[in-house]
Parts: structure tokens; sequence; C-alpha cells
């Protein structure tokens, strides 16, 4: 146990009297050992080194008295401990004695901390201990309460007095317990446990709505006692240190609205998700603005080889036409980039002009192996009236040539 008892000299009467008050206030327990010091290491050293008698070591006598202790009362890692032993210390005074420079140089950053241990200084101080009990609320109904929406009220206003606890503190709930009084004498509880320190009354409420849903008391509620029974500090918005955090979606607005005066109406579109088996079909772009109906991407071929009409600056037709042939092994492309715009791809000694890139589809998998892959292939159409399959590579960051049009 560490105590800092700076400014008490005059309160005992010096050292020999606040040992005294420290043995009367743990009395009938007696202390294996007693130090005195100027920083926390030095007085742990020197309670571990006394037996039953207290030790007092003045400021500016630390290296002196710690010269001869041993090497065992140094807090280091384990490996640290295995790589000084070939060198055969014996006490922190053999540390102390070598050169700091040479110290940190072979051990490291943790070789510096212990040395400057060893020389007796210690900057570490002592946290306080906070003995605050964890905030509650108790709420007797007014009657038996057997349908959640009755409940409603009381358990909103139950939250808001413990997360104005919460809020007083600048801590969030990351533990909440509810214990329920049933009207038969029995007791039933749920525990929720938002992903981050939250304090948000809505949001808690609606998690203990479904855990309650999920598991019913099977009883009619007559009082409950909400707990926060663990607690951390709120995390803060990185927004917020600048006061950026109620703009943001204003801002959101004003931007998308710049996007739409400079290119033109519809370019901004929204993703909505809609049942689909492949991964590909199951998005459609809807419209920024609230009006319009939604514009369905082009579903994927459902094949690898495809067929395409003689026309390619047309789209796909029926019947026959080029081959999409896939390559066995991709061929790594080269990006030419020209203004800011991708004008062609280098494929060996050749090169692939850009006409016109078409049908994005991101495709992934492989998730839940050591080997996962996710690519976004793409169209690309030549000048030339060419068709290729290629795709960019998202883990290794590349473009690779996976077929083309026989």
């Amino acid at each position: 146990m560490f105590l800092d008892v700076r400014g008490t000299s005059k309160l005992h009467g010096g050292a020999a009297g606040l040992f005294a008050a420290i043995r009367a206030a743990i009395a009938p327990v007696e202390p294996l050992g007693i130090g005195l010091a100027a920083n926390r290491f030095t007085a742990e050293a020197a309670a571990r080194a006394t037996c039953r008698h207290p030790v007092t070591v003045a400021a500016g006598d630390e290296a002196a008295f710690l010269a001869g202790q041993p090497l065992g009362v140094l807090p280091m890692s384990a490996a640290l401990r295995r790589r000084l032993a070939p060198l055969g210390l014996a006490t922190l005074g053999e540390i102390a004695a070598i050169p700091v420079d040479a110290f940190e140089r072979r051990y490291g950053p943790e070789g510096l901390v212990v040395h400057r241990l060893a020389r007796g200084e210690d900057s570490a101080t002592l946290t306080a201990w906070d003995p605050q009990r964890c905030p509650s609320v108790h709420r007797e109904l007014a009657g038996p309460v057997e349908r959640l929406d009755r409940l409603d009220d009381d358990l909103r206003d139950a939250l808001a007095r413990l997360c104005e606890v919460l809020e007083q503190r600048g801590q969030g709930l990351t533990r909440l317990s509810a214990r329920w009084q049933l009207e038969s004498g029995a007791q039933a509880r749920h525990e929720v446990v938002p992903a981050a320190p939250e304090r948000r009354v809505g949001l808690l409420r609606d998690m203990l709505a479904l855990s309650l849903e999920a598991d019913p008391p099977g009883e009619r509620i007559v009082a409950f006692e909400l707990e926060a029974t663990d607690v951390q500090a709120e995390a803060v918005h990185q927004n917020a240190l600048f006061g950026e955090v109620e703009r943001d979606a204003s801002r959101r607005v004003e931007a998308l609205s710049r996007l739409e005066a400079l290119l033109g109406a519809g370019v901004v579109t929204r993703p909505r998700l809609r049942a689909a088996h492949r991964l590909e079909e199951r998005w459609v772009d809807e419209p920024g603005g609230s009006r319009g109906r939604p514009r369905e991407v082009p579903a994927a071929p459902r094949h690898e080889v495809l067929r395409v009409g003689e026309d390619v600056t047309d789209g796909a037709q029926d019947g026959a036409g080029p081959t999409l042939r896939m390559f066995a092994e991709p061929e790594e492309l080269v990006p030419m980039v020209q203004g800011g715009q991708l004008v062609a791809f280098r494929r060996g000694r050749d090169s692939l002009e850009v006409a016109r890139l078409t049908g994005l589809r991101r495709l992934e998998g492989g998730w839940w192996s050591a080997r996962p892959w996710a690519r976004d292939e793409y169209d690309l159409y030549t000048p030339d009236r060419a068709w290729y399959r290629i795709c960019r590579d998202m883990h290794r960051r590349r473009w690779l040539l996976l077929g083309q049009a026989d």
C-alpha cells in the first residue's frame, strides 16, 4: 500500500509519529515492513528490505540506500532479466555504475527505466482511488404491469436519471443491469452491454425492450432497479474537439447539393439493398433526392462465357458474337493516367487505350480464411472495338487483365 504523506509532518510529529499512526490505523494487522522516502520506488524498496522495522530514506540519499539492494527489487520483464543474467550483476549499485548511455543502447527504453530506478530516480505518481458506488435507480410502479408499452414511461424516466448522474461524472455506461421485482415476489434479471460507453436514453431503452421481448419475465412487474454495473470515460468524437459535430449533417447536405449543381441533377445516388442471390446483384442506386424511382444496376451476366453483339458500343446482344475468354492466369496491367484521368493500360509492350469502362462489379470471398480476396471488375472497350475484362485487386492494389473477347 502506498500513501502520499506530504504536508503531514506537523500533524503526526515527524516520521516516528507517522509510523505510529499507520500501525494504529491497520491494527491488529502487523505490517511486514514500512518505508518512507521521497519517491515511490525507494519507499517500496525500503519497506521490502526491512523486517518489521520502519526505515526512513532522506531525500538525496536514495542512490546510496539502493546501492546495496538486490536486483530482485527492480520491476522488469522476464526477458530483460534473462538478458542481464550473463553480466553477473547482483545489486542495484552495480547497475547504477554502468554508463547510462551504454545501458540504454544495449537494453532499450526498458533498460533506461531500470537504470534510473537503480539510481533512485522515480517520477511515478500515485493515482487516487475513487470509491464511488455504481449509480442505480429504483422505481416502484403504481400497479402490476404486464405489457411493455405501459412500462415505457417509467423506464425512460429511470434511465434519464441514471444517465444524468453519468453525465455529471463524464462517464458512459458499458454494462447495465436491470432487476425486475415480480408480483409473486420472485426476481428476474437482464443485462445490456452497449458496444461503446453510452448514455443515450432512447438507445438504452430500446436495448432493454429487446432483452425483455427475447426473455419475458413470465409474471407482472411491480418494481424494478437499474444499475450501471460498469462505466467508462465517455468516448469523444474527434470533431467534437473543434465543435464540429452539430454541423456535420448540414455540411454534408451542402456538399451533396454543390455536387448536383456542378455535375447535374441525379448524379448523387445512394445504394439500397435488395434480395438477390449474387452479391453483385444485391444493390440498386436510388436517386439522392426524395423524388424519382430507384434506378437498378444492370445485373451481371450469370456465366463466365459471355457474348456481345458486333457493335460493342450498343451493349450486349443475343445470338452469335465475340466470346469472352477468361485467362487461366491473369496478366498484370500498368495504368496510364493523363490529366488526372485513366487513358490507357500498359500490357507488356502493347497498350490498351480506354474508350469506355462499364459494368462495375464488386466481388469478394475467402474472408473466412487466411487468403481473402476482393476485386472490382470492369468491361474495357478500346477505340478499335476490342473488348476486355479487367479488375482492380483491392488487396494488392494492382490492375489485372482477366480475359478478352476472341
